[in-house]
């Protein structure tokens, strides 16, 4: 009986001393919240608060939450924001958002039913990081997708890893060049964020629609049935994309392209002002500069059957908006020319001419030092002036 007694004059002096603390705790915390947050902005960018409160279970509750990058680039906001501590010491936090609009100069989006942990891992050096889902996307049109989930890792960290997967998506991304359409199920992604940004994607059933990029052709969609992405972002004097595509089991709305189909390049921007950032690349502002140089390239299209066609070498000043001379430097080596040739040209994805030109210099260049190919021609290109094998084509 004592030792209840005991138990009762601990259980009364403990809540002596916690009841100040948790009333302090509802007090004092929300507005140290807002403070630090504040104080944590990126520079030039404002963030507004309409009211703060508590719950007796502690959850704070942000309402009409909005946020402005430098310039309003960005915006977001949410009509409230829920932050509930958990008794967790791996996942102490939980935060619920039950809408939040995004805003930018060329897409509008809003998301729906944003359920988050913050995760605490003593195991990497007390790295805090989130894992979440993210239930749709609604009212875009640039970006909709079902079913994300995410884990965002090192938030305080110089180097961030992001890995996320997403059941269906459709992306649409416009420039100066045209729009650009990417839609796909069962996506995988992970990625660097950091001064020079990377990302890796897996997805199934692609689209590719660049039917209105550049130029006009309706014929210019590829379908995967899987392709693997990789691009990233690396700022030396001017931004370069280094960028890699592989598709298996590839067509166009006319005919099949290639069992295989591989593109490696590094897109490089000129004439850009060095404060440029990769998201003023991505929104492509004037001060980025234009992409003008594609280096490095190799493409290569396997049928599946022994046909093949592989080009590489590098191309300067070869888009639209350049403002200078283009030059072209390549060398196309083909197996089983005929088929891939036909292959490619009945699918619609190249000029008929140039397909032409190309088949034309292939079979009548054999090649008798590579095993590997059949035929090989040398392509260069300054100006209008075009030279195949070192011969002018006019």
């Amino acid at each position: 009986m004592k030792f209840l007694r005991y138990i009762l004059y601990a259980f009364f002096v403990l809540c002596l001393l916690l009841l100040p603390i948790y009333a302090a705790g509802r007090l004092v915390l929300p507005d140290y919240l807002k403070k630090q947050i504040i104080n944590n902005l990126p520079n030039g960018s404002t963030l507004a608060i309409g009211s703060i409160h508590t719950k007796a279970n502690l959850k704070i509750i942000f309402e009409n939450i909005k946020f402005k990058s430098n310039n309003d680039d960005f915006i977001f906001f949410s009509p409230k924001i829920e932050i509930s501590p958990r008794f967790s010491i791996s996942k102490p936090v939980e935060i619920i958002i039950k809408e939040l609009e995004l805003r930018g100069k060329q897409f509008s989006s809003k998301l729906k039913n944003l359920q988050a942990n913050v995760i605490f891992d003593h195991n990497k050096s007390n790295q805090l990081s989130i894992a979440g889902e993210i239930n749709e996307i609604e009212n875009s049109d640039s970006l909709v997708f079902s079913e994300l989930e995410f884990l965002f890792e090192g938030i305080a960290d110089n180097n961030k890893n992001i890995n996320f997967k997403v059941n269906q998506i459709n992306f649409e991304y416009s420039n100066k060049y045209g729009p650009f359409t990417l839609s796909g199920k069962n996506l995988n992604g992970k990625g660097i964020l950091n001064d020079n940004p990377s990302i890796i994607l897996d997805i199934e059933d692609l689209d590719l629609d660049m039917s209105k990029t550049i130029s006009d052709n309706e014929n210019r969609i590829i379908s995967s049935s899987f392709a693997n992405l990789e691009f990233g972002f690396i700022k030396d004097k001017h931004w370069n994309i280094p960028l890699q595509i592989h598709m298996n089991n590839s067509k166009t709305p006319i005919a099949e392209l290639g069992e295989k189909i591989s593109i490696l390049t590094s897109i490089h921007w000129t004439d850009g002002n060095p404060n440029c950032t990769y998201f003023d690349l991505l929104m492509s502002k004037t001060i980025c500069g234009v992409p003008q140089d594609f280096l490095n390239t190799k493409i290569s299209i396997d049928d599946g059957k022994g046909g093949i066609l592989s080009a590489s070498g590098d191309g300067i000043c070869v888009t639209p908006l350049s403002n200078c001379p283009q030059k072209i430097d390549a060398i196309v080596s083909s197996k089983k020319t005929t088929q891939i040739f036909s292959q490619i040209m009945v699918s619609g994805l190249i000029n008929p001419l140039l397909g032409g030109v190309l088949l034309s210099g292939l079979l009548t260049t054999p090649d008798i030092l590579d095993a590997q190919y059949d035929h090989k021609v040398k392509i260069n290109v300054t100006g209008s002036q075009i030279l195949i094998n070192q011969k002018p084509l006019i």
